[in-house]
């Protein structure tokens, strides 16, 4: 976070701890990261990121994070960074099934340098491993 001199920075970096924070079982301390977060940001080009944190704090629900322009020239890389969210979000309520089918769609895009793509990769290996 020292780093993260801007907005758009902060939104991406507070996401990722966010997401890290709740896999390890800390939720007091992810939950803390959203308090922190200001109201009001400028955010440039991280929109995807600060709807992820919109669902996590509950301003937002996965269905309206999910609800994308399938015709978009932009569709595969925002399914992989808000469809990645939305799947990590699942994982974390125990619901491994919904999960599993979103990481699924997002290795079927096509935008696979995206983190979330990547994340999504290892994250169906490691539930397909555990069946």
């Amino acid at each position: 976070m020292e780093v993260s001199e801007n907005d758009d920075l902060k939104v991406a970096t507070t996401d990722w701890l966010y997401m890290t924070y709740q896999r390890l079982g800390d939720f007091k301390r992810a939950e803390t990261l959203l308090n922190e977060l200001a109201d009001t940001l400028m955010i440039i080009e991280n929109d995807s990121y600060h709807k992820r944190l919109k669902m996590y704090a509950e301003k937002l629900t996965p269905n309206e994070v999910l609800s994308l322009d399938s015709t978009s020239a932009d569709y595969d890389l925002s399914l992989a960074t808000q469809g990645y969210g939305v799947a990590n979000y699942f994982l974390s309520q125990g619901d491994t099934a919904r999960a599993k089918t979103l990481l699924q769609k997002i290795v079927d895009g096509r935008h696979w340098s995206a983190f979330g793509y990547i994340a999504a990769e290892a994250d169906l290996v490691r539930l397909l491993k555990n069946e």
